[in-house]
């Protein structure tokens, strides 16, 4: 009986074009020597829609929140946090008020000054 190879070739290939399109989605950026995985490399405008809409707000607040957590683990002393970040919606409102002057700004950049004043509360560099 001849060995069937049509059906596997054809998995393979929509398996490829399927990790192709998934990795055109996960939109990369770069910032400085890091690339930016995910909702931060999205412009702020993004952020704004998707709190005015709620349908991708889980996706950009749960980049923003593990950003600033991000920041609390590697910033910081493992016993330390940043004043203010155990308070999610202030955090959020924060970025609000960002991406609404800076629409056109990755959201990346606008939770580095986030998480730089969050860490000026503590007086570390």
């Amino acid at each position: 009986m001849p060995h069937r190879r049509g059906p596997r070739r054809f998995g393979a290939v929509v398996a490829a074009i399927g990790t192709t399109i998934w990795l055109q989605c996960a939109v990369t950026a770069w910032a400085h020597d890091a690339v930016i995985i995910g909702a931060g490399s999205n412009p702020c405008l993004r952020w704004t829609e998707a709190r005015t809409t709620a349908a991708g707000l889980p996706q950009y607040a749960g980049w923003v929140l593990g950003f600033v957590s991000a920041g609390n683990v590697y910033a910081m002393n493992a016993s330390a946090k940043m004043p203010g970040s155990e308070y999610p919606e202030g955090l959020l409102l924060w970025m609000d008020m960002y991406c609404r002057d800076h629409p056109e700004t990755p959201i990346y950049r606008a939770a580095i000054p986030l998480v730089n004043q969050l860490r000026e509360r503590t007086g570390a560099n």
